[in-house]
Parts: structure tokens; sequence; C-alpha cells
């Protein structure tokens, strides 16, 4: 398993209100990486060319659960 599909799963099931699904997707990406950090996550999987997009990726991140 890939913890980056359950963590962009988790954002997109928060984007539009499935927060159930969100936070499952969100306890996934935690068994698979126990130490997984929101933040460090946006630092090194993307580049980012615009701040909203990665402030709004930050927001659902958050929403589903998972730590900073």
């Amino acid at each position: 398993d890939r913890f980056e599909h359950y963590a962009l799963l988790a954002a997109c099931r928060s984007a539009v209100g499935d927060t159930q699904a969100a936070q499952e997707a969100g306890r996934r990406v935690l068994a698979i990486r126990p130490n997984f950090a929101i933040g460090t996550y946006l630092e090194s999987s993307f580049a980012w060319k615009r701040p909203e997009d990665r402030a709004r990726l930050r927001d659902m991140l958050q929403k589903s659960g998972l730590p900073e």
C-alpha cells in the first residue's frame, strides 16, 4: 500500500464533505506511515506554484484528522 494514495483520498473525501470516508483514509495513512505529518508531506511531495492550492490541500488533510 502507498500512503500517498490514501492521503489524497482523504483530502478528496474531505473536499466533498464525506467526513467518515476521509477519516478512514486518514487512519490508513497513519497505519502505513505512523510518523506522517501534513507539513512534511506538503513540503516533500509537491512543487507549489500557487500558495492557495497548498493551503486548500492542507485544510482538507486537517479535516480528515491527519496530524500537522
